[in-house]
C-alpha cells in the first residue's frame, strides 16, 4: 500500500522518556515510516514482506526441467519405437524359409543397421546429461512436497534392450530369425510402458506445475495483505508518537483516535 501524504511538522521539544519520542516527535523506531511518508513511498516491514517468489520459482523451474527432460525421452523413444516395429517387420519377413539369399542378406543389413542406430540412440545426451539411464526424472511439488518421478528409462541397461539390440542377434535362417523377432517384440512391448510411464510423467509434473502456481499465487496475496498490514501499523506508530511528542493539550488529545486511524489506513 502506497501512502502518499507528509508528515505535519511537530514544534522542537525534548526527549519524552515516557513514549521515547525525539525532539521531531517520533521513535527511533519510526524512521522507516517517516522516510517511507515524507517520500510517497511503500512502508513496509521487512520482516512482514519477504517474497516468496523466490522458492516457488525454483520448485517451478525444478518442474520445467523435469517436464523437459520427459519431453526429451519421449521424443527419443518414440522414434526407437518406429525402428523396432520396423526390425519385427523385417524378422519377421526373414523367417520365411524360401528367401532368398540376396532378400536374406538386404534385410539383415537393415536390421543391423536399425540396432546401430539404436546403440546411438541409447547414448544420447543433453547438455552433458544421458538422456537415457537408470536414475529417475524427479522434481518436487511445490504446493505439498510429493516428489514427482518417473522411474529410470534406460535403453542401454534394461536387459530387455540389451536383448533385442544385441550383435548375437540373427536373420540368417528362419530359426534365428524368429528368436530375434521375440527379443524385439518384447522391447517394443518395453518401449510401449515406458512411453505410458512418461505420459503419466507429464500428467503429474502439469498439475504439480498448476498446484504450485496456485501456492505461489496465494502466498503472494498473504505477503502482500501481510504488507499492508505492517505499513498501516507504522504510519499508526508514527502518528501516535507525533501527537504524544506535541505539547499542544488540543493535539495530545487526538492521540486516542489510534484504533479509527489504523482501520481507515487498513481500508485504503
Amino acid at each position: 500500500m502506497v501512502i502518499s501524504s507528509n508528515p505535519p511538522t511537530a514544534t522542537p521539544n525534548t526527549l519524552n522518556t515516557a513514549t521515547g519520542a525525539t525532539a521531531s516527535g517520533r521513535t527511533n523506531s519510526d524512521s522507516t515510516a517517516v522516510d517511507a511518508l515524507a517520500g510517497g513511498g511503500d512502508v513496509q516491514d521487512a520482516s512482514l514482506t519477504d517474497s516468496p517468489d523466490a522458492t516457488f520459482n525454483n520448485f517451478l523451474s525444478s518442474l520445467a526441467d523435469a517436464s523437459s527432460a520427459g519431453q526429451t525421452q519421449a521424443g527419443y523413444l518414440k522414434s526407437a519405437h518406429r525402428a523396432l516395429h520396423r526390425m519385427e517387420k523385417l524378422a519377421t519377413e526373414a523367417q520365411d524359409p524360401n528367401l532368398s539369399p540376396s532378400d536374406r542378406a538386404r534385410v539383415s543389413q537393415e536390421f543391423s543397421k536399425l540396432q546401430d542406430y539404436l546403440n546411438g540412440v541409447s547414448q544420447k545426451s543433453s547438455d552433458g546429461t544421458p538422456v537415457f539411464s537408470a536414475a529417475p526424472t524427479q522434481a518436487v511439488d511445490g504446493a505439498n512436497g510429493n516428489t514427482v518421478s518417473t522411474g529410470g528409462v534406460d535403453l542401454a541397461g534394461n536387459p530387455v534392450y540389451a536383448a533385442a539390440l544385441s550383435s548375437n542377434l540373427s536373420l540368417d535362417n528362419a530359426t534365428d530369425a524368429q528368436a530375434a523377432a521375440t527379443a524385439v517384440g518384447q522391447a517394443l512391448q518395453q518401449v510401449g510402458q515406458d512411453q505410458s510411464r512418461l505420459g503419466n510423467f507429464q500428467s503429474q509434473v502439469g498439475a504439480a506445475s498448476d498446484q504450485t502456481l496456485a501456492a505461489r499465487d496465494a502466498a503472494q496475496s498473504s505477503a502482500s495483505t501481510i504488507s499492508s498490514a505492517g505499513a498501516a501499523q507504522q504510519a499508526v506508530a508514527f502518528l501516535y508518537n507525533w501527537i504524544l511528542g506535541n505539547p499542544t493539550d488540543a493535539i495530545g488529545a487526538q492521540a486516542n483516535v489510534q484504533p479509527q486511524t489504523a482501520a481507515a489506513l487498513l481500508a485504503a
